[in-house]
């Protein structure tokens, strides 16, 4: 096969054969005339910071879906596994066909001990493909986003529950793509407000709802690890404008994120903006603006703010940490300065959080 691409996974196969997973290869050591690898690297880290396993998946068209000799079966490590699990085999490194909507890879692990891992997945010339990736855990019923652009880094504890052991407790999924058709529904507005008992109520409004069955309400408490609490059915069709409400009646205390999926009845979806909440009894106070935010920079006044540090955070409606910084605040009153010219237009939550560890919660929107 003239095609240099084989040539360089079967490279990647000799690194993952030798278990040299500690350091993935860099996208800027590729040099033309070699065709760019797209690969999606997932690595289990202990608690110690150690790596204990991983895998690769590598992208091609010259590639199929099935088990073949371009990919490399996984040997059983004496200590914590953490596979690919395709067609009855366990692997080490998955070369397939590109990216296709729906398409899933499923993680296998076995022998991990109780204590929290960190599960980083890499991805490498990703960045242009016209998908959303998430990762399902099946033990807390959560959905965490994946950038295909950037190192996506989660927290996975493991407990003395038998379930959070389970093989096939995750598994990633890729879907969203835009081509072959309209996406299902059109979110004009989306807002939280707490009440008096201590609930929650969650609205939203929509046109140009086109074969949407229903919508699922997820919430979250750091605002990228989301949980769905509830679903609503869909009572509209595309020629109308329609308004939904939810009650969450199991609120949580803290500060909240909440947004709305809507799925459609051949099972393609996507998202609403992130809605925020404050935390109950919260006195210090955050403002933004301008707001939209049409200049390169953002500035937030902390009110009644504690003296101390400080941490920033921006996320993007899909849940995504896009931006991070840390500051000191001196003084009740504090304006603080935040760089947003790399942000494309769209929804945001500004995430300002003190020593005492919570947050405040702020939506803008980049209107450049």
């Amino acid at each position: 096969m003239n095609n240099p691409l084989p040539i360089r996974l079967l490279a990647l196969l000799l690194l993952c054969a030798c278990n040299v997973f500690s350091h993935p290869m860099d996208a800027n050591s590729y040099q033309q005339p070699f065709t760019e690898i797209k690969m999606l690297s997932t690595f289990l880290y202990a608690a110690n910071g150690n790596m204990a396993d991983g895998n690769r998946v590598v992208f091609d068209t010259q590639y199929s879906n099935d088990v073949d000799r371009y990919d490399a079966v996984k040997m059983t490590n004496p200590g914590e596994n953490f596979g690919l699990l395709r067609q009855g085999y366990t692997l080490a490194v998955e070369a397939r066909q590109p990216i296709a909507n729906g398409d899933t890879l499923h993680y296998k692990m076995s022998n991990l001990q109780q204590q929290v891992y960190n599960l980083s997945i890499q991805v490498q010339f990703l960045s242009g493909v016209n998908a959303l990736a998430e990762l399902v855990d099946r033990f807390t019923n959560t959905r965490h986003f994946v950038s295909l652009s950037n190192t996506t880094n989660i927290p996975v504890a493991v407990t003395a529950d038998p379930a959070s052991k389970a093989a096939n407790r995750f598994y990633l999924v890729f879907t969203g793509f835009a081509a072959g058709g309209a996406l299902p529904v059109k979110f004009t507005a989306f807002t939280a407000q707490r009440l008096a008992d201590k609930s929650a109520a969650l609205q939203w409004h929509t046109e140009e709802e086109l074969n949407v069955d229903h919508y699922d309400i997820e919430r979250s408490e750091d605002g990228v690890r989301f949980k769905t609490i509830g679903s609503v059915k869909s009572t509209a069709d595309i020629l109308l404008k329609k308004v939904y409400n939810y009650k969450d009646i199991t609120a949580i205390a803290g500060s909240t994120f909440y947004r709305i999926r809507s799925v459609d009845k051949d099972g393609k979806y996507e998202w609403s903006r992130i809605a925020g909440l404050q935390s109950e009894g919260f006195t210090t106070s955050i403002a933004a603006y301008p707001n939209p935010v049409n200049i390169p920079r953002l500035n937030l006044r902390l009110t009644a703010a504690v003296a101390g540090n400080y941490t920033v955070a921006i996320i993007n409606t899909n849940g995504q940490t896009l931006y991070t910084s840390s500051f000191v605040v001196r003084n009740a009153e504090h304006v603080q300065t935040v760089p947003v010219s790399t942000l494309i237009n769209g929804h945001y939550i500004v995430r300002v959080t003190g020593e005492d560890g919570k947050p405040m919660l702020q939506s803008i929107v980049i209107k450049k």
